[in-house]
């Protein structure tokens, strides 16, 4: 328990060194940023604290925002799960304990972009043919290649009529005017297919040797 002395002045005084509450702090970081990281922490809103009782129980996450001001939303993992950390929940213990969320911009936020292409011949011809298809992106009007969240570039392969689906976009910064194109890389035909191996035999041709049509989605 706390300890109340009196002063000569008749000031009271707390010593609150015995005092059995403990503490949680809850930080709102930008993903990206922070200790764990090996940089300084961006902060998107104040760190809160909450107090109790070693050994009582807390849970942060039913007064978690999913979406903070300036554009942040809760980090989410590659199936579309919010990422709650894995103290989030517990009990209060002798040392004060550090509960981190991470945020990121949902600005420029992308779904999947899915491509479509149609070769213009029978169906049956068309299965002998696949393209390798490449995701551009015109970032205030200058082309270079999208790339996913390794920085590796990103390509699809559509063989005869049908679609492909580019996932795990970088994302660009605020205020940055953004556009997605699908570029032709090659083509290629079927030669043959080895009987014994079943392996197929792929032989590169001109790009503009057929009329290609493609679709782009978000």
């Amino acid at each position: 328990m706390s300890e109340i002395e009196a002063s000569e002045d008749n000031t009271i005084e707390f010593d609150f060194t015995n005092t059995k509450l403990k503490e949680a702090i809850i930080h709102y970081y930008e993903k990206g940023t922070g200790e764990k990281f090996g940089n300084d922490p961006h902060k998107i809103k104040e760190d809160e604290h909450i107090y109790g009782e070693i050994g009582k129980e807390y849970d942060t996450t039913k007064n978690i925002s999913i979406e903070l001001e300036g554009g942040y939303t809760l980090e989410l993992n590659k199936e579309n799960n919010y990422i709650i950390p894995d103290n989030a929940k517990g009990y209060f213990e002798d040392e004060s304990i550090d509960i981190y969320y991470y945020y990121e911009k949902i600005n420029n936020k992308l779904t999947d972009i899915s491509a479509r292409k149609q070769w213009q011949m029978p169906e049956e011809e068309a299965n002998n043919y696949r393209a390798t298809l490449k995701l551009v992106s015109i970032v205030n009007g200058n082309i270079i290649p999208a790339v996913d969240n390794n920085g590796d570039e990103i390509t699809r392969i559509i063989q005869g009529n049908g679609s492909a689906v580019f996932k795990d976009i970088k994302q660009y910064e605020d205020g940055q005017k953004v556009e997605y194109k699908v570029q032709e890389v090659k083509i290629e035909k079927l030669e043959s297919i080895n009987n014994e191996t079943q392996e197929e035999i792929w032989v590169e041709v001109p790009l503009n040797q057929f009329k290609v049509m493609y679709g782009i989605e978000e």
